[in-house]
């Protein structure tokens, strides 16, 4: 059994003792997790959004049976949904999965937030592999730079449950998009508007000690590294870093190993996938053009001590297949 999965199964281990006793153990479980990551190198997370063919339930049994000792929490339909104030599925449900199938969380992923839109409500997960493959930039709303005032409270409000969630699973972070730039809306407006929507989400994950990672994304108002280190910078909050997207940042025409060394000590979770020729299409590890080794080598320059996540959205009919190729090649490059 290698390193990183035994310190898994140690923390899953915690987690439900700590579940059982009331949260008596809650600084152990804290222990391990600070060891995780101050002594281990490489771990390997799969996210949910490829598993949008199948319940949540499902979704994690699958990630374990694969290999994989993380898992990234999409925190939006087909998997969650509002019910007036409640969010389904529970998150105690969740928590009590997580230790059986032997996963720790390695990121919440507020990115998206169709399920704000009631219209999109998605119970059929067939069908939703397809609407979530096919879904565009255009279904962003609400934003959080959105220029009506309504929209940015209902994703402020979102990415606060987003945080509550992290925090209930033991997860450190969460991520985020700014989204699309409005139509009518100037560039300075909406990074006006982004700011002060991450003030107020840095205010309340402060409370709760969950760090908060802007993803740079293709088509959106923040687009590339350039402009999330501008922001981060401004900022200025020691929660907030980034959820480094290695095939964004090849799609943006940057050279992910830079980016890398460029973001040290404020890369909170890292999706990795292989990119080709610029398109923004994910692939499967070893189907692209993307150095591996170069990149791992910028990982150890900088110490780099979180998950490597595998997000292979665009794999909904064949997510297993996908996460089990993704694993195998990255364990014989990390």
């Amino acid at each position: 059994m290698k390193t990183y999965q035994m310190a898994s199964l140690i923390a899953g281990l915690l987690m439900t003792i700590h579940q059982t006793s009331g949260g008596g153990l809650l600084f152990l479980f804290g222990i391990t997790l600070s060891l995780r990551y101050d002594n281990l190198m490489y771990q390997f997370a799969y996210s949910t959004n490829a598993f949008t063919g199948y319940p949540l339930v499902t979704a994690l049994k699958k990630i374990k049976e694969i290999g994989f000792t993380g898992v990234e929490i999409v925190f939006d339909q087909p998997h969650f949904r509002t019910q007036g104030v409640a969010i389904i599925p529970a998150p105690r449900l969740i928590k009590k999965l997580l230790p059986l199938n032997k996963l720790v969380v390695s990121n919440i992923n507020a990115n998206t937030a169709r399920m704000l839109d009631h219209r999109l409500q998605i119970t059929d997960y067939r069908k939703s592999a397809i609407s979530n493959l096919k879904s565009t930039i255009s279904k962003s709303e609400p934003t959080l730079i959105s220029p009506e005032i309504s929209f940015r409270r209902r994703r402020v409000e979102y990415s606060k449950r987003a945080i509550d969630l992290a925090h209930f699973l033991g997860a450190l972070n969460i991520s985020l998009t700014g989204g699309p730039l409005p139509p009518e809306t100037s560039t300075r407006q909406a990074l006006c508007f982004f700011q002060q929507s991450l003030e107020e989400i840095l205010d309340y994950a402060a409370a709760k000690n969950i760090r908060v990672g802007i993803e740079y994304e293709p088509g959106h108002l923040i687009d590339n590294a350039r402009k999330t280190f501008s922001l981060i910078k401004k900022i200025n909050h020691p929660l907030l870093g980034i959820n480094l997207d290695i095939g964004h940042s090849a799609v943006a025409g940057e050279k992910p190993d830079e980016i890398i060394k460029k973001f040290a000590g404020r890369i909170w979770n890292i999706h990795i996938e292989d990119i080709k020729n610029r398109k923004h299409f994910h692939l499967i590890p070893g189907k692209g053009h993307l150095d591996f080794f170069r990149i791992k080598k910028s990982l150890e320059e900088i110490n780099y001590r979180g998950w490597l996540t595998v997000e292979l959205y665009t794999y909904p009919h064949q997510p297993i297949r996908a996460g089990r190729a993704a694993l195998k090649k990255l364990e014989t490059i990390f």
